[in-house]
Formats: structure tokens, sequence, C-alpha cells
């Protein structure tokens, strides 16, 4: 089995401080969600983000964060309509997206590019800056080639996953990837030429990895050290690593308004939606709930797929062992505020007993909520809609950026 190169890990970074001046006005730029190490959101504008901490503005008030006070930077919810098709062009010149392969990394990278050789253990991409950099094959999650108008391929955690433009479907082990793949199955090797390969899905766990994650407007997503906000520009040096485990590709820039999201510490949080759901069932006498509707992690920020609920209903995830922390935001959507009432309700699952953490109630008046509670140590998490004063009518609930925090 591939296994995983370990990555350095950032620095530390320095106690809070509060600069109590008023702040000249920001002219031009948005305000962004800042979620905080307690998953909580203010609005506040980015002024400037380098190795000491973050700095921001938020009612004429300029503030300088630590670094570890800040867990994501994501663009308000209210402007959020998705990522667009117009690739990102670089302040350097060139065009971060121009092409429609795609590149996923364990670590949650999304690259643009092209697939320009490769050979052994090793794929040979040209990434964003124009740059070609060797990548492992075991930090390689997923390898888009061809335009299908077929949905993306599911992941096979016992095997490599090749798909044909033809539809055809193969399991087995990627023994190389350049001009053509070679693909070990059982009945022996076989050979496709890149021409003929729709998409790529290795069987590689995730990596928890600290290295920032920064996710941009045409949907690309970078890792990158030595990361500096300031003067409308983002730049990075990009985490990409080679034979020897040592960054293996240049420092980038970007315009800032293309940024829509950072993960400042990625090994930090698990995403609701990447937790293994153990049950899901009706509740309150209903015998059947439709099922769960996702937005794709692949189409989400900071990893966290948006899922649509019919209550009454529950949802119950297995949590990570060092789990101390959760929160998302839970609403109900336009077209069921009429009549929708529900109580939001989570639950953590001990080996032993069960305790509630959190309750929101949402109707017409206060039709969204955060939801947030601290976690001790429990196996399983409880998500619960529960039917209001009205009963089980149109008690549909979309929860969205749903995170874990994890480790100490």
């Amino acid at each position: 089995m591939r296994v995983f190169p370990i990555r350095c890990v950032r620095g530390g970074a320095q106690r809070l401080a509060m600069v109590a001046a008023l702040a000249a006005p920001v002219m031009g730029q948005p305000q962004r969600d800042i979620i905080d190490s307690l998953l909580n959101v203010r609005r506040a504008v980015v002024l400037s983000i380098d190795p000491d901490g973050v700095e921001i503005e938020s009612r004429g008030l300029v503030e300088r964060l630590d670094l570890r006070e800040v867990v994501a930077i994501v663009e308000a919810k209210e402007a959020w309509v998705g990522f667009e098709p117009t690739p990102v062009r670089l302040t350097s010149g060139g065009s971060i997206g121009a092409r429609h392969q795609r590149i996923e990394l364990t670590d949650g990278q999304r690259l643009p590019g092209v697939v320009v050789g490769g050979g052994g253990d090793f794929v040979r991409w040209l990434v964003p800056g124009g740059k070609e950099v060797s990548i492992p094959l075991e930090q390689v999650a997923r390898l888009r080639i061809g335009l299908t108008e077929r949905g993306p391929v599911e992941a096979d955690p016992s095997a490599d996953v090749l798909s044909l433009v033809n539809g055809d479907v193969l399991r087995g082990f990627a023994a190389s990837v350049g001009s053509s793949i070679v693909l070990e199955t059982d009945t022996g090797d076989a050979t496709f030429a890149l021409s003929r390969v729709s998409e790529l899905v290795l069987a590689n766990p995730p990596a928890r990895d600290s290295t920032p994650l920064v996710w941009l407007s045409d949907a690309t997503v970078l890792a990158g050290h030595r990361m500096e906000w300031s003067s409308g520009r983002l730049g990075m040096d990009l985490a990409l690593y080679g034979e020897e485990g040592t960054s293996d590709a240049s420092r980038i820039e970007v315009p800032v308004r293309h940024v829509v999201a950072v993960l400042m510490d990625p090994s930090r949080v698990v995403a609701l939606s990447a937790l293994p759901i153990e049950t899901f069932e009706p509740i309150d006498g209903r015998r059947w709930a439709p099922p769960i509707e996702w937005t794709p992690a692949a189409r989400s920020l900071l990893g966290a797929a948006s899922m649509r609920v019919a209550g009454p209903a529950r949802v119950v995830w297995r949590l990570p062992q060092d789990a101390r922390r959760v929160a998302f935001d839970a609403e109900i959507p336009g077209q069921f505020r009429r009549w929708g009432d529900v109580e939001v309700v989570l639950i953590e699952h001990g080996s032993e007993d069960a305790r509630e953490v959190a309750r929101e109630a949402l109707g017409a008046d206060r039709p969204s909520a955060r939801v947030s509670a601290a976690l001790s140590g429990g196996t399983r998490l409880e998500l619960r809609i529960e039917q209001g004063r009205y009963g089980p009518i149109q008690d549909t609930v979309l929860i969205e950026r749903g995170l874990v925090l994890v480790g100490e």
C-alpha cells in the first residue's frame, strides 16, 4: 500500500493582539466570514495575512489575530454563488485553469494542468505558473483526463478505479501514469492511452496535512507555504513534493478577488460531510424519509458538502477520536419557510451514555441559525430534525459549512 510522506508543519504563531484604533475605510474590499478557533463566525475585511498573523477590519476597528485563532476565511455566505468557469489569471501572467485536465491530491489540492509524462511511481504534471513537477502517485487521489457528461467516479478504498471515455470502468492497481496508464488487474496488465481515459481514482487515503489550503473562484484548490496576503494579492509557494520530499514548484500570486476560501490548518478540522454515517432514519412516527440530498464536496468551500435533510429524521455520524467541537449553519430553505417549523438537535453519544449538546428552533420568524457545540470524547454524533408545533409539515433543513474541530 502506498504511504503518504510526512509534510513540513508550519511554525508557531504569536499571541492575539488588538489595535484599538479606528481604521480608514476599506474601499472595494468585500467582507468575509472569519471562522475562529471555537468555530464561531464573524464578518470582517481581511487586510493582510503573514507568518505572524491575520489583520482584519470590522466596524471601523483593526484587529491582528494570531494564526491559531483563525480556522478559516470564507467568502460571505450571502455572496457565494458557486465556482465560475472563467480561469483565474496569475498576476505574473498566464492562466491558472485554462486546461480541462485536473489532478486532485490526498491533501485536498485540486490543480488544473496537463499530464506531460511520468512512469513508475510518479506523474509529471504542468502546474499553474507553467512549471513541470513530479507528483508521487501516493499523493494522488483523482486524475480527471477527458471531458464526459458522466459524473465523477466513486472511489473504491480497496482498488484503483479507471473510467474510460466509452463508459467502461476497470479496477486494479495503477502501476504507471504518463503518456499512457498501466493498470494491473487480476487478468494481467492493461495499457490505455490517455486519449481513451476519462478519469483515474486512486485508493489512497486522505491526508491530514497542516499546510494552508486556498480555494479560488475557478474551483482550483492550492496548498502553499509562506502565504502572504497584501496589496490585493495572495502569494504562496506551491506545496508540491517530488522524489526527495522537497518542494518541486514555484511561487505564484493571484488577485485576492479570486480567493473564495482559506483553510489555515487543514489538520485541525474535518468536514462533517466527510464523516462516515452509521444511521439515517425517520423519527416521530414517520415511516419513510427521502434520501439526504448532497452538494458534492468538489463544488463546496472548505471541502464541506452541504446536505438537505427532510425531517422528522435523524443522522448519526461516527466521530474522530480527537473531536473537540462541531458547528454548522442550519437553515430552512425559502420554499419551506411558510409552514416549516423544526427543532435542530445535536446529541453526543459516548460508550455508555448520551447527552444533548445543542438545540435550535427554526421557523418562519427565525429560518436560520448557527449551531455550535463542544464535544467531550464521544464516539458518535446524532443530528435530529424534530417536528415543531405545526407537525411534520415542510420540515426540511439545509446544513451548510459543517466542520468538526479535532486535536488538542
